[in-house]
C-alpha cells in the first residue's frame, strides 16, 4: 500500500503542489499556533495541500526579538509518520531574502515528544500507527516496534521490529529482549534490497548485551516499558 501511494505521489507534477498563488509570508495568512519550545520560540503552521496520506504544510518559529524568520515547506507521509523538507524561505521584515529548494532531501522521523512531532500531528492529526517509531541511528536508519503484537514470558519480551531508511523498509525482524539482563537476540529476520527483493533467515542468534546509550538501548527500553519491566543494566 505504501509503495503504491509513493509511486502515485511521484506522478503528481510539482506544479500541482503549488496550490497557493505565492508562498506565504510569516506576517500574512491564517497561521495556526502549534506550541512554544523550551527555548521560548513560538511555532505556527499552515497546511498547503494533501493527496491521500501525503500532506504538505508550511511552518515557522520565532521569538519576538527575531528580525529574520525562516519558513519551511514540509512534506509528511501520514501513514508512516515520515517527514522531509521541500523548501525554505528566509524573510528580513517584509522582504524575501533567500529561497532554498530541497526536493531531493531524504525522509526522516520526528523524535517522540519533540516540537517536530507536534508539527507532524498538526499535519496528519493524532493517529495510532501500526508501527511505533522509537529512535534513529547516526546513519539515519529509523527503528520501529509493532507494540500491539508484543508478547511476554517472564523477564523476556518478544516483539516485531523493523528498520527504515529514507522511508524505505530495510529489514523486519522478530526480536527478544531480556528486560532484566539488558540483552537481545534475533529469532527471525527478513532483509530487503533496493529493488524490493527479500531474504529471510529463521536461525535464532545468540544473546548479546546491548551497548549503553545506543539505539539498541532505546528499543529495549521502549519494548520493556510496554510490558512494565525495565532493564537494570
Amino acid at each position: 500500500m505504501l509503495t503504491i501511494l509513493i509511486f502515485f505521489f511521484s506522478l503528481i507534477p510539482t506544479s500541482a503542489l503549488a496550490v497557493q498563488n505565492r508562498d506565504p509570508h510569516p506576517d500574512e495568512g491564517k497561521w495556526l499556533y502549534v506550541g512554544t519550545s523550551v527555548n521560548k520560540e513560538d511555532y505556527y503552521y499552515m497546511r498547503e495541500a494533501s493527496y491521500g496520506d501525503i500532506v504538505q504544510m508550511w511552518y515557522f518559529s520565532r521569538k519576538p526579538s527575531d528580525a529574520e524568520v525562516i519558513i519551511f515547506l514540509m512534506r509528511y507521509d501520514c501513514e508512516s509518520g515520515a517527514e522531509r523538507l521541500v523548501r525554505a524561505n528566509t524573510y528580513h521584515g517584509p522582504q524575501l531574502a533567500h529561497t532554498s529548494n530541497h526536493e531531493k532531501s531524504e525522509w526522516s522521523h520526528a523524535r517522540p515528544g519533540s516540537m517536530a512531532e507536534a508539527l507532524l500531528n498538526a499535519a496528519c492529526g493524532r493517529r495510532k500507527r501500526e508501527w511505533t517509531y522509537v529512535a534513529e541511528s547516526e546513519d539515519d536508519v529509523a527503528y520501529f516496534l509493532k507494540l500491539n503484537a508484543l508478547g511476554r514470558r517472564g523477564n523476556v519480551v518478544r516483539v516485531w521490529a523493523k528498520t527504515v531508511k529514507n522511508n524505505k523498509r530495510r529489514s523486519v525482524y522478530l526480536a527478544e529482549y531480556d528486560c532484566i539482563e539488558g540483552r537481545t537476540r534475533t529469532i527471525q529476520v527478513t532483509t530487503y534490497d533496493a529493488d524490493g527483493t527479500s531474504d529471510t533467515s529463521s536461525r535464532p542468534s545468540n544473546w548479546r548485551y546491548i551497548v549503553p546509550d545506543s539505539v539498541g538501548e532505546s528499543v529495549l527500553k521502549r519494548a520493556c516499558k510496554k510490558t512494565g519491566s525495565r532493564s537494570t543494566k
